[in-house]
């Protein structure tokens, strides 16, 4: 599907490592990236993680304007919370 998006959850570790090797000889590139905070201290190797990322992810040709429409979603402290 043209423009379309995938939502990629990634942990700090693949994040830092950089992941965008994953891509490499597709059309697809980051476009975003949603941190969610969830508030508690979770698990971790070496640091204990509060936090979840989400990479944004579009197919060629990259565009937001008329494809991308939800503009609720809210990133970092914020993401968290219900409302």
């Amino acid at each position: 599907m043209p423009f379309g998006h995938l939502f990629l959850w990634v942990d700090k570790f693949h994040l830092c490592q950089d992941f965008q090797c994953w891509l490499e000889q597709t059309k697809l590139n980051v476009v975003d990236m949603v941190v969610w905070d969830k508030e508690k201290i979770g698990l971790g190797y070496r640091t204990r993680h509060r936090s979840e990322f989400c990479v944004v992810i579009q197919k060629e040709p990259r565009r937001a304007k008329g494809h991308w429409i939800s503009r609720n979603i809210p990133d970092g402290r914020m993401a968290g919370k219900n409302y």
